[in-house]
């Protein structure tokens, strides 16, 4: 699978290893060599618990020619964190790219550098050779010393734009052209190619630096990354180098993989197969302490959408599977091997416990039950989280609502497709048809939910789906009802009677609606049938004196009738809010927001206002589940506020105000709260775009087991 700003990547460094390494390592695979006591340093970082340190006494890294980062002609950007720990008395090189001459000059001298000026604070510089001088750009921003500042600079030279940030904040210049050395150039950090001036070797600490071509990233003001660029390319290691998989022309693709399975089997298996139609391979598969489980893989590639393989597992270990897989099952003390159907989604499995899900129950004679549930929609397998079946006695359809667990599987299921549910326990199987009414996506903080609502065949007679019908309606009742009912099969159980001409005359009324008035005439209902067919039947069969003693046409119990399953551990994506008030003001408020980073991982930010701090999280689970604090983050926000008579609300509590913008209407000055309310000078309405600082205590929770826990903030 492509990705084009990783492809476009062609100098990654993230500046991590041993407290004193003198390796700085490329993910790209270049070269790159430490001068003087340039190296890692475990003092400071902002990522991955170590950086880059420079003294400024002869330190710096350099790296070769090479086509790839000859940023020549072509848009291009160069960005890093910077950690600077010396006020600059003149300009400090952060990085540059020339010839072999240091300075500008028209043969072999720089081609482009960046560096920060010497001002207090310093601004952020970028200097380019047009091919008779050097060009120079400076920002009107400035880098805190002794803290952490993101730096880019962006080049398009399409519009002939450089686009400089600090921290996300962009400032955009024009410039005209950019010349090339007659030399090959080759790259430095923390000094020019060539320089080995004491005076302008940046001093301080550096992580994260990273060159991209042909993309220039950031145009317009942004938030900078919370996390490594290089976190989720780390993860993503494909494997089609390893394997070194010629394709050609066959149809098969055989392998043999020696996999260690971690908790994350989509991250390790990334894997671009071209256009083979079927790979076939062996997995040898670590679990824990258990034995090696070996077993043929046959994956069919339908539409290159989803990578899905049915895993038939010979366990030939000498334990029982209940124990290798570490499952307490308090329902039965028996192995659950026989009763495992593992569909294994190489894309998306995380634990082996995430498709371990079976529903059971109990019954009455303490015996344990498990229910299967199959959809099937125009034919074709659905595969549900969720099934919802209800028939209530006093309506005349049946209502279904089901959670489709792909895309590809909710497309099956259009608006009028046939439905067909089986439902199959010990005490025998079920199937109701019915027919797609109303599919739809629902998307809230980034988790996307597929439901599909569906009703018997009998609800297409009635609204908003069937016809009107007007005119005279006359002979056998149970004839009327057989024509009214087409195309379904109607059986006719109550008294029957002749209508006369002149008597029912329909006027503007649907099918359904003139069976149900036919059927209350005489005392009847009409009822859908679980195969979809209709029922007149009466509404009380016995006559009231022989209630106490007739024998019951059905029962309804709880474990047999009465159900829910379900085939997900709750893997859900976004935010879940809880508020939590006391009654000193209404303003005094503390919020919790949790992300899911994985299915067993979650971060967690709570919001307090007025801030003191003071408050810790808890949790309902078990000895398991642990939560780790992480501090106080702050971080810079973006948002589009509407001023509504001079007064709105941003979403998080604000102890700054970094900057404002107005759209329609300029209202003037902007006051704040820290609870996020704003006023504006001018008491009218209007856009507002505002960037500020808010402030949160973080947490990393991780519970190993797929279950509901609650998180509580306790002060």
């Amino acid at each position: 699978m492509s990705d084009p700003y990783w492809d476009n990547v062609v100098l990654a460094l993230p500046m991590d290893g041993a407290d004193g390494s003198t390796i700085f390592t490329d993910l790209k695979g270049k070269t790159v060599t430490a001068v003087g006591n340039a190296r890692i340093s475990t003092a400071q970082s902002k990522f991955g618990g170590a950086s880059g340190y420079f003294d400024g006494d002869g330190d710096y890294l350099t790296i070769p020619y090479s086509s790839e980062i000859d940023l020549i002609g072509g848009n291009f950007t160069v960005e890093s964190w910077i950690y600077p720990t010396f006020t600059p008395a003149y300009g400090r090189r952060l990085f540059a790219e020339g010839g072999g001459t240091v300075g500008w000059n028209s043969s072999d001298g720089l081609h482009w550098l960046v560096q920060l000026n010497s001002s207090n604070p310093p601004n952020l510089a970028f200097q380019i050779w047009n091919g008779s001088s050097a060009s120079d750009f400076t920002t009107t921003g400035a880098v805190s010393l002794n803290s952490w500042a993101h730096i880019a600079i962006c080049v398009d030279v399409v519009t002939n734009t450089i686009y400089m940030s600090i921290n996300g904040v962009i400032e955009s210049f024009s410039f005209s052209s950019i010349a090339r050395p007659s030399t090959n150039p080759s790259l430095t950090i923390a000094t020019l190619p060539g320089e080995s001036n004491p005076l302008v070797i940046y001093i301080g600490y550096m992580d994260d630096f990273r060159i991209t071509t042909g993309i220039a990233r950031y145009t317009a003001s942004f938030t900078p990354p919370a996390s490594s660029y290089f976190a989720e390319y780390a993860a993503r290691v494909k494997i089609a180098a390893a394997l070194q998989q010629n394709w050609d022309d066959v149809a098969q693709a055989r392998l043999w993989i020696d996999q260690v399975w971690g908790l994350k089997l989509g991250i390790d298996l990334i894997q671009p197969w071209s256009d083979a139609a079927v790979i076939q391979g062996l997995l040898g598969q670590y679990w824990g302490d258990a034995a090696v489980i070996r077993s043929p893989l046959l994956q069919q590639w339908r539409d290159a959408v989803l990578l899905r393989a049915q895993l038939d597992q010979p366990w030939s270990m000498p334990e029982s599977l209940l124990v290798a897989l570490e499952q307490q099952w308090s329902l039965t003390s028996a192995m659950v091997q026989g009763a495992l159907d593992q569909d294994w989604d190489l894309k998306d499995i995380e634990q082996v416990v995430a498709v371990l899900h079976q529903p059971w129950a109990i019954a009455t004679d303490g015996s344990v039950l498990r229910y299967t549930v199959e959809v099937l929609a125009g034919g074709l397998p659905v595969r549900v989280s969720h099934v919802n079946l209800e028939a209530a006695l006093d309506q005349d359809v049946l209502t279904c609502e089901i959670h489709p667990e792909t895309e590809v599987e909710y497309l099956l299921c259009v608006d009028g497709a046939p439905l067909q549910v089986t439902i199959t326990s010990q005490e025998g199987t079920e199937v109701f048809t019915l027919v797609v009414t109303a599919p739809r996506i629902d998307e809230q903080h980034g988790e996307t939910r597929y439901v599909v609502e569906a009703m018997s065949p009998l609800a297409l007679l009635g609204e908003p789906y069937a016809a009107t019908m007007d005119g005279e309606l006359t002979g056998l009742a149970s004839a009327l009802a057989a024509t009214l009912a087409a195309p379904l099969a109607l059986t006719w159980q109550t008294v029957d009677w002749h209508i006369p001409p002149s008597t029912w005359i329909a006027s503007g009324q649907t099918p359904l609606a003139l069976l149900k008035q036919l059927a209350g005439a005489v005392g009847a209902v009409v009822q859908s049938a679980a195969d979809g067919s209709v029922l007149i039947t009466p509404e009380y069969p016995l006559a009231l004196p022989a209630w106490a003693t007739a024998t019951p046409g059905l029962i309804l119990t709880e474990i047999l009738d009465c159900f829910t399953t379900g085939s997900t551990p709750d893997h859900r994506l976004g935010y879940n809010r809880y508020l939590i008030g006391d009654q000193m003001s209404s303003n005094d408020s503390l919020r919790l927001e949790e992300a899911a980073i994985s299915a067993t991982i979650k971060e967690v930010r709570g919001y307090q206002t007025p801030w003191t701090g003071a408050f810790a999280l808890i949790h309902t689970g078990g000895p398991w589940v642990t939560i780790e604090p992480l501090g106080i983050e702050e971080r810079q926000e973006t948002e589009i506020v509407e001023i509504v008579a001079g007064s709105g609300r941003i979403q998080y509590p604000i102890y700054h105000r970094d900057a404002i913008a107005w759209g329609q209407v300029n209202l003037g000055s902007v006051t704040f709260a820290e609870d996020g309310s704003l006023s504006a000078s001018v008491a009218g309405e209007s856009l507002l775009t505002i960037t500020y600082t808010t402030r949160c205590l973080l947490w990393r929770v991780r519970d190993a087991q797929s279950e509901q826990l609650q998180l509580v903030a306790e002060i």
